[in-house]
């Protein structure tokens, strides 16, 4: 007898034998019995007379062998007279191994991929175990997260089949895409440890810190000034044992925002982790605090990622009135005519500057003469 179909299958899939004979007896009828070599019970199959093929119906191959295995398929064709013949054929059913579906939370729900912001906690669903095997019973997962592992018995996962971990610590800026992990979940059951059972993308993004800043609330002109930064905080404890820097701009200008050009902690006016100074503290020079009014400083935090926030605190510069230089006391006679000069200094440049002198004699106050360059009078 002829045999035909099997050849190399997975677990889990059918197969159909077909076959013919011969036999020079017209009128004998037969009965064939197949033997699947899985321990499954045999197929018998009743021809009429003179019916020289057959095709049985499709049995499946459910394998629960961590291999591929080859099955011997024997066929016994017996005829009414008792007559037999037999044949053999094999078949090869490759070992598929279980998976299961993950899914996860969404802290940016405007992010496509899995995401999760720094310090905030993630929620990995674990979908059903597809496994075509039979029989085959999961005990154990473990979820690799890409920053640890963690081994779940299946007993104590819970019905919702929702795990959640923290990630402590994202380098990528939020509305990243790229990965910065991929969770793979491996399971252990009846049939050994199968890796990588389920991945799943995530990224984990930074989040930028946080802090109170303040400093002097009034100065007079052309004197420097102090500001500084405290209750420094960040969701990330990473980013917090890792320190801060900082950057600085003393000459900001709050009516144009979008202007920020950084003259400490910078490099050609562009602040950035690298470039940023450790203190938390700056004194503003005095070169910046030449005009009464509020001045403006503009403070920026930078943690390790590059995440940063910018504060702005502002100080009232007062005007300070010039520091006057007379000569010393004089003696003339009485009609003679009194002529001399002095100097002032001024911290800041409020000129134009006027002065005038009484000289105590009931002439009343009189205007001086004032050389604004030199910053003298006569």
């Amino acid at each position: 007898s002829d045999l035909a179909t099997p050849g190399t299958i997975n677990e889990g899939d059918s197969t159909v034998l077909s076959g013919s004979f011969t036999d020079p007896g017209v009128l004998d009828t037969y009965t064939v019995v197949i033997s699947w070599g899985d321990g499954s019970p045999n197929t018998t199959l009743p021809l009429g007379a003179n019916v020289l093929a057959f095709t049985a119906p499709a049995h499946t191959y459910n394998n629960n062998i961590n291999s591929n295995t080859i099955y011997p398929i024997n066929v016994t064709v017996t005829d009414k007279d008792g007559g037999t013949t037999s044949a053999s054929i094999s078949v090869t059913v490759d070992y598929v191994a279980p998976t299961v579906t993950l899914s996860g939370s969404q802290t940016d729900p405007n992010n496509p991929v899995a995401n999760d912001a720094e310090g905030s906690i993630f929620t990995l669903t674990i979908g059903p175990v597809v496994d075509p095997g039979i029989g085959e019973t999961v005990e154990q997962y473990t979820i690799n997260w890409g920053d640890g592992t963690q081994t779940i018995n299946v007993s104590d996962l819970p019905a919702n089949r929702m795990v959640t971990h923290e990630y402590l610590d994202g380098h990528v800026p939020q509305g990243t895409t790229t990965p910065t992990y991929t969770i793979a979940v491996d399971i252990l059951d009846t049939n050994g440890y199968h890796a990588n059972s389920g991945t799943l993308p995530v990224v984990v993004y930074n989040l930028p810190p946080a802090a109170s800043f303040s400093g002097s609330t009034q100065v007079n002109e052309g004197t420097t000034a102090s500001v500084s930064f405290f209750s420094q905080t960040d969701p990330s404890p990473t980013d917090i044992s890792s320190g801060f820097h900082y950057a600085y701009d003393f000459t900001y200008n709050p009516n144009q925002p979008s202007i920020k050009t950084f003259t400490l902690g910078a490099v050609g006016g562009i602040a950035s982790y690298g470039s940023g100074v450790t203190s938390s503290s700056a004194t503003v020079p005095a070169s910046t605090m030449l005009v009464p009014g509020l001045h403006t400083v503009l403070g920026r935090i930078i943690d390790k990622d590059g995440g940063f926030t910018d504060y702005t605190f502002q100080i009232n510069v007062v005007n300070a009135a010039p520091i006057v230089t007379i000569p010393s006391n004089a003696s003339i006679g009485a009609g003679g005519v009194y002529t001399n000069s002095g100097n002032f200094v001024d911290s800041s440049a409020d000129g134009p500057w006027t002065a005038a002198v009484d000289y105590g004699d009931g002439s009343g106050v009189q205007p001086l003469t004032v050389d604004s360059v030199d910053q003298s009078f006569n």
